[in-house]
């Protein structure tokens, strides 16, 4: 604060004094005015300096003072000296707030002149300390228009000091906060002294959070206006924001955290505990907070647990592992880890996060017995059982180094093991190893190998990938298979003989059925007998139907299937051909699906298709010069249906197929019969044709 403007004459001296009585100021010449040296002042509060009858009278006027209710006061009181003389002084009291806005201390101004002058030093005080306060300062009318501002309130705001005088305070003020700012306005009017906060709309339309203390200005005993000290408290604000933010964070992540969250004081008593702690142990928190940390820790690990509680109690950091003990008595592992809690630098308990590990730890009991099992089953395997790592032996049976040629395991770990792998196999085990290491599933695979001997055998093998200490492998196991191989080839061999026989034989029945064919082709052109020549013409077919079966044989890979699909089509071209249909237009279709039938079922059922197809051709289209037929094969899973259709002249409605005598007849039914299928003849209406069809089983 700025020093007053009175001069030495007129003033005694200025003193100031704390709200607890000590002195911030004691000039040596109020100390030569009582008579007292400054030590025997110092630890005297002013209101003992003045005499008894106005002692009351001080301390009542400080009181009003530092609750807000006074700005200043001026008194008339008398003084005792160090001898007990009384001096008349003319006492100025005023308040100095600090940068808060809080009530620091008392400025006293004590004047030995009176009157008109005395009241005009007062005015200069107050005037200096209005214009000079750190604080923006300003007061109002009792409408609640700026009188007077001083220059810190002209900077807060940003408006100059003639744009705030005559401007009523509720311009400035924020919507939501001003009914609060009029109440707090009407109740210094009527002489009550306040502070609260609110937010204010500077220059420029920012806003700014303030704590604002009022209290009403005396002209005698009227309230002729308000006085108001700000202070701006915006940048708190954003820092209380910040913390509550911090603060939410932290429940937040305390409350929500999946992890049981939990803090003691020093003695190891619960502090604090999260849901989730709670759910860990089957306690609630105020149940945890009555035993403290011990009942919940397994007896075995009580000791350890203290001792990592008080190492974090001292500053440093813990993790570690324990077992619990839960409400209704089953056990839980736990990893904790402790940290202290420093307030203001100094340790005031420790926070702990305990993580259930039981699940995690139970897998890991098991994961060891079963590498346990897994070691004990690989070992005294019967069959060789090798881990190959980075295209090296990382693990072999005792069985697996004998196969190999190998006196102990030992000597075959970190061999690699292409060094087994046999020439002309070689590029197909680099594939393989590769897919593995890639951990794709292949099929056992059969291939050879030679040994440390150099003896080749045939080995199966089937691997799979797998984890071996941590790190990726390939498990292998080796089935010897030499001795099968070499009887498989020797089975191939006397197959293959019999293959070629088999293939032989048929080819000597096709070429003499064709002998005979060719016999019944010359019989024929022996004679001009029609019906003899029809009856050797179709014994020729039947004949041919089967030779053609045989050439299927012959030349298929697999001597028990025939594509009968294939041989269908040729059979009608050969039908086609032998009733010479060229002077009639007689249009074929097919409509085949691929079927495989064995020699047991081919050669029935093309007796039947040559014995259908033949009488199709000879009697359907007699009085037509065209026409059409159709042959379908289809399949449904074990079931074969054939189809003859044709649009000739049709069937008596009369007819019956069970009841012809004829030879072509007989052997349609007789055959269908042999196959033990279902033989269906439809007319199609009398010169719309006909529809022929036998269902059999394949197998």
């Amino acid at each position: 604060m700025a020093s007053t403007e009175v001069s030495e004459a007129d003033l005694i001296v200025k003193c100031k004094v704390y709200f607890n009585g000590n002195w911030k100021r004691l000039p040596h010449q109020f100390c030569e005015l009582l008579g007292y040296t400054r030590e025997e002042l110092e630890d005297r509060p002013i209101s003992d300096l003045a005499h008894p009858d106005d002692r009351t009278t001080l301390t009542d006027l400080i009181v009003q003072l530092k609750s807000g209710k006074l700005q200043e006061f001026e008194t008339e009181i008398k003084v005792q000296s160090k001898s007990g003389d009384s001096i008349p002084i003319y006492l100025n009291g005023i308040l100095v707030r600090d940068a808060e806005g809080k009530p620091e201390y008392i400025t006293f101004f004590i004047h030995s002149s009176t009157g008109k002058k005395r009241k005009k030093q007062t005015s200069q005080h107050f005037n200096s300390l209005f214009k000079h306060n750190p604080q923006p300062v300003y007061y109002f009318d009792p409408e609640g228009n700026f009188k007077d501002v001083n220059q810190k309130l002209v900077e807060f705001t940003g408006y100059s000091r003639e744009e705030l005088l005559g401007t009523n305070f509720r311009a400035f003020i924020v919507e939501e906060d001003l009914d609060r700012t009029i109440q707090h306005f009407e109740k210094a009017l009527a002489g009550e002294s306040g502070q609260y906060e609110i937010q204010v709309i500077v220059k420029g339309g920012e806003k700014k959070d303030i704590r604002v203390t009022k209290f009403p200005m005396y002209v005698g005993d009227k309230v002729q206006g308000v006085f108001g000290i700000l202070q701006d408290i915006t940048e708190q604000k954003k820092q209380e924001q910040k913390l509550q933010e911090s603060e939410q964070r932290f429940k937040s992540l305390f409350e929500r955290n999946p992890n049981a969250v939990y803090s003691f004081d020093l003695e190891g008593n619960f502090v604090m505990a999260n849901k989730a702690l709670t759910e860990l142990t089957g306690y609630s928190k105020d149940e945890l907070g009555e035993l403290g940390f011990e009942p919940i820790v397994a007896p075995e690990d009580r000791e350890f647990v203290w001792d990592k509680f008080e190492k974090a109690a001292r500053g440093k950091s813990q993790t570690y592992e324990a077992s619990g003990i839960h409400k209704d008595g089953r056990r839980i592992e736990v990893q904790v880890t402790n940290l202290p809690i420093y307030v203001n630098g100094k340790i005031e308990g420790v926070f702990g996060i305990a993580q259930d590990i039981t699940n995690e730890k139970q897998a890991k009991r098991r994961l060891k017995e079963s590498e346990e099992r897994w070691q004990r089953l690989v070992e005294e395997n019967p069959q060789p059982v090798q881990i190959v790592q980075d295209g090296k032996i990382a693990f072999i049976n005792e069985v697996g180094a004998e196969f190999y040629g190998a006196p102990t395991a030992e000597q075959l770990i970190g061999k690699p093991i292409m060094e087994f792998a046999h020439p002309e196999n070689m590029d197909e085990m680099i594939q393989r190893k590769e897919r593995l290491e890639r951990e794709e599933y292949i099929e056992p695979d059969e291939h050879k190998i030679v040994r440390l001997d150099g003896e080749e055998r045939y080995i199966e093998t089937h691997s799979i990938p797998i984890k071996y200490k941590g790190e990726n492998a390939i498990q292998t196991v080796i089935h010897d298979i030499t001795e099968r191989k070499e009887q498989e080839e020797n089975i191939k061999t006397s197959l293959n003989k019999k293959e070629i026989l088999l293939q032989e034989i048929h080819h000597r029945v096709k070429n003499n059925l064709a002998v005979i064919s060719g016999l019944l082709e010359l019989q024929a052109m022996n004679t001009d007998d029609e019906a003899t020549i029809t009856t050797l013409r179709q014994s020729q077919l039947r004949i041919q139907s089967m030779a053609m079966i045989h050439q299927k044989l012959y030349q298929s890979e697999a001597l028990s299937d025939i594509g009968f699909d294939h041989y269908l089509k040729e059979l009608v071209e050969t039908i086609e051909r032998t009733y010479d249909l060229d002077e009639k237009e007689i249009q074929v279709t097919f409509n085949l699906e691929p079927v495989k039938l064995d020699i047991e079922k081919a050669i029935p059922a093309a007796l039947i298709i040559n014995e259908l197809l033949a009488n199709c051709f000879e009697h359907a289209f007699t009085d037509q010069n065209s026409g059409s037929v159709a042959v379908h094969l289809q399949k449904n899973q074990n079931r074969v249906e054939l189809k003859i259709i044709d649009d000739g002249k049709g069937i008596e409605e009369d007819f019956n197929m069970q009841e012809q005598q004829t030879l072509g007849m007989t052997l349609v039914n007789t055959l269908t019969s042999q196959l033990k299928g279902e033989l269906n003849v439809q007319s199609n209406g009398k010169d719309t044709g006909t529809n022929i069809s036998i269902k059999f089983d394949i197998y």
